[in-house]
């Protein structure tokens, strides 16, 4: 078995008894790693560090982090795909799901959640079961805005003081299939297929854009996959590849 999932596994094990609940009680994997390319960790609720590879579980409380040339692929357990750009922080802060259940278990299960925190860079989203039979148990917070879903395939992008090309820092959304909304204290801006969301900080109002988070992920990847590399998802889908 590999050894950093034995380890988290057995500290979910040890709080849940301490807890005085059934060892069946701690949560599945959140989800595991379909692609690893260049450096790319995950650090555990309590601050280890361990290098992320191919096949690698990641679980509720891990921050993936990867380095200027880092991508990282997730399949998480509900069927949802995230890809994450370089030099980024992302933070699964809080996922609830049984694998393997189906989207019937998500009506069924306890409360499941898909919440996430984008600390810092990009990622692209591909919703899986519960944000499309709940999307109130699907968000992803930012330090300027929380993105919702109306069932989609989104890519966002946060810049602080590493956009290139003159680009201002703050928060890039990309609608390419469904639909997002931008929401903070300022106001809330609802974003349709082939539409570009922009968000400059916690007390402005989301705009309309005429830059693409693609574009801004992009332009931060200092190393791009080569195409020969970047595999299709096990549905066929890449979410590697950059875009315009």
């Amino acid at each position: 078995m590999n050894i950093l999932k034995t380890v988290k596994t057995l500290r979910l094990a040890l709080v849940v008894l301490a807890l005085g609940l059934p060892l069946g009680a701690y949560a599945e994997d959140a989800g595991k790693a379909l692609f690893v390319y260049g450096q790319a960790f995950v650090v555990s609720p309590d601050g280890e560090r361990q290098a992320l590879t191919k096949g690698e579980a990641v679980q509720s409380g891990d921050k993936v982090v990867t380095s200027v040339n880092g991508r990282v692929q997730l399949r998480m357990a509900d069927g949802g795909l995230l890809a994450i750009s370089p030099n980024s922080e992302f933070l699964i802060e809080e996922y609830n799901y049984a694998a393997g259940q189906g989207a019937e278990r998500v009506a069924a299960n306890n409360e499941p959640r898909s919440f996430y925190v984008l600390l810092k860079g990009g990622f692209r989203s591909i919703t899986g079961a519960i944000g499309k039979e709940n999307k109130a148990a699907y968000r992803v917070r930012t330090p300027v805005a929380t993105i919702g879903i109306r069932g989609t395939d989104y890519t966002a992008v946060f810049c602080s003081g590493d956009c290139v090309g003159g680009k201002r820092d703050g928060l890039y959304v990309s609608v390419a299939e469904g639909g997002v909304f931008m929401k903070n204290k300022a106001g809330m801006l609802a974003l349709e297929p082939g539409d570009f969301g922009f968000v400059a900080g916690p007390n402005s109002k989301p705009v309309r854009s005429a830059v693409s988070a693609e574009k801004i992920a992009e332009q931060r990847g200092s190393d791009e996959v080569p195409a020969e590399v970047a595999p299709a998802s096990e549905d066929g889908d890449s979410l590697l590849g950059g875009g315009g």
